[in-house]
């Protein structure tokens, strides 16, 4: 009968710990890239409305020198639409811009507004992952630091031989 443990590879339970360590510090770092990532996300939402704010300021202001020039080749036809039609398709343009702008402040504000439900259901499954690798897997790395060091020094342990008794 032997009353020795069937150990055959420490090694392989010290490279699972050093490959827990790393997965902990690669998950660490991979949450703050997201945090940073959602925080540039919002910067480039408010960016991006104020842009197209500006936008539809000038637009406005491309819309209003359309229609006078429509005007202006209007009073030079005598009231007539007649040989105005460049003009009006340039204020119909200058429309359509300008209404392409109101659109694009209206999404952006939309996608501003839900923004911070958006970042809750992120912020969940992130502060779950940091809990654990904050806490379990610090806790699993220890353990097998012990359990490594205990195996360890078990294989150094001369096993006495035993002699068969004598009769």
């Amino acid at each position: 009968m032997s009353i020795s443990a069937n150990v055959r590879s420490v090694d392989r339970l010290a490279r699972l710990r050093e490959a827990l360590a790393r997965f902990g510090v690669d998950a660490q770092a991979a949450l703050a890239a997201a945090d940073q990532a959602v925080c540039r996300a919002e910067q480039q939402l408010e960016e991006r409305l104020d842009y197209w704010r500006q936008m539809v300021h000038r637009r406005q202001e491309e819309v209003a020198q359309a229609r006078a020039a429509l005007s202006h080749a209007r009073a030079l036809h005598d009231g007539q639409s007649v040989g105005c039609v460049e003009q009006e398709l340039e204020l119909r343009r200058a429309q359509l811009r300008l209404r392409e702008a109101e659109d694009k402040v209206t999404i952006t504000r939309r996608w501003l507004l839900q923004w911070p439900v958006l970042v809750k259901e992120l912020e969940a499954p992130a502060r779950s992952l940091s809990g654990f690798v904050e806490a379990d897997l610090r806790q699993g790395v220890v353990l097998l630091d012990n359990k490594v060091a205990a195996l360890q020094a078990y294989q150094q342990v001369a096993v006495p031989e035993l002699k068969e008794p004598t009769s």
